[in-house]
């Protein structure tokens, strides 16, 4: 009865030896899943912040209609006024 004994014992051992493992191997799987789902939710985070940030960036503004009429005028005037030299702006 004790060789049966001793089997039944070391078959115990064995079998709480491979739960243990098995609850190690659970217990990484269910960390690595959640890692996995944590990356998943930063690359989403970082997806809509990057959309976020493209919808609030300075827009290039169009240009301003009345200035530009100014300095065409102000360009057309100074095309058809003679450059004086420094000598005849003396002179008067």
């Amino acid at each position: 009865m004790s060789t049966t004994r001793n089997r039944i014992e070391h078959m115990v051992e064995g079998l709480e030896g491979i739960s243990d493992a098995a609850d190690a191997i659970h217990t990484i799987t269910e960390e690595t899943f959640s890692i996995t789902k944590e990356i998943d939710e930063i690359k989403k985070t970082k997806a809509e912040f990057q959309k976020h940030l493209q919808e609030k960036a300075p827009q290039e503004q169009l240009e301003n209609e009345v200035v530009a009429k100014e300095l065409k005028q102000q360009k057309a005037v100074a095309d058809r006024e003679p450059e004086h030299s420094p000598e005849q702006e003396t002179r008067g």
